[in-house]
């Protein structure tokens, strides 16, 4: 059930939604939808939802949930949706949502915002999304995890054009941890017109030594 944007009492420029409720108010400026491809009548309610972003100019992001990454579907109803991600599970896309939450919610060491994501994402109706995480705070270490879930996902890494990288820990970077950054980095930028932005964020509730590493990327 949408809010009425002059009974909104709350600010937030991101939001998390389901394919058959709206919550927004007049600060959201991304609206992430979360949509079950499995439901019945999913088309004709995500299509109802993203008209009434739209009228409010919010940027529209849709995770669909499927059993495969490479799943396709009518192109129709793309329409006035701004980009797209699969995931192959509730718990995956809600991985998703909740990064993108904390990206917006909290003010990290070198910051990213909602700006940033629509300037990685806009103009890509795709989008890809990874993480890897390790709980000896080897920041090398959760970047492999990051490249071999995105490497299950069936897609060429070589495609990419823009990216976004976090940094989650509990602590100061180390010199190692930079290193590593660097080196990835590195490796992306090895074709032209490639565009990056990285940022690190401090999580105190974070476990132990903990250091993770996600990534958004489009072609």
């Amino acid at each position: 059930m949408e809010k009425n944007l002059s009974e909104a009492n709350t600010t937030n420029e991101l939001v998390v939604l389901n394919a058959n409720g709206t919550t927004f108010d007049s600060t959201t400026r991304i609206a992430v939808i979360i949509v079950d491809g499995n439901e019945n009548d999913w088309e004709v309610q995500l299509h109802s939802i993203v008209q009434k972003l739209k009228d409010h100019h919010i940027f529209v992001i849709a995770v669909f949930i499927a059993n495969r990454y490479n799943w396709t579907f009518d192109k129709s109803i793309m329409f006035n949706i701004d980009s797209w991600i699969v995931a192959q599970s509730k718990e995956e896309a809600t991985e998703l949502a909740e990064f993108l939450k904390r990206i917006v919610n909290n003010h990290g060491l070198i910051n990213m915002d909602v700006n940033d994501i629509r300037t990685i994402l806009i103009g890509n109706k795709r989008a890809w999304f990874t993480t890897g995480a390790d709980d000896n705070g080897s920041l090398a270490n959760a970047i492999g995890l990051a490249i071999e879930r995105i490497d299950n996902q069936g897609v060429d890494r070589k495609s990419f054009q823009k990216y976004m990288i976090i940094i989650e820990d509990n602590s100061n970077p180390g010199e190692n941890q930079m290193s590593a950054l660097n080196d990835f980095i590195n490796k992306l930028t090895d074709k032209n017109n490639t565009e990056i932005k990285w940022g690190f964020y401090q999580i105190p509730t974070m476990p132990g030594n903990t250091i993770a590493l996600s990534v958004l990327a489009t072609d």
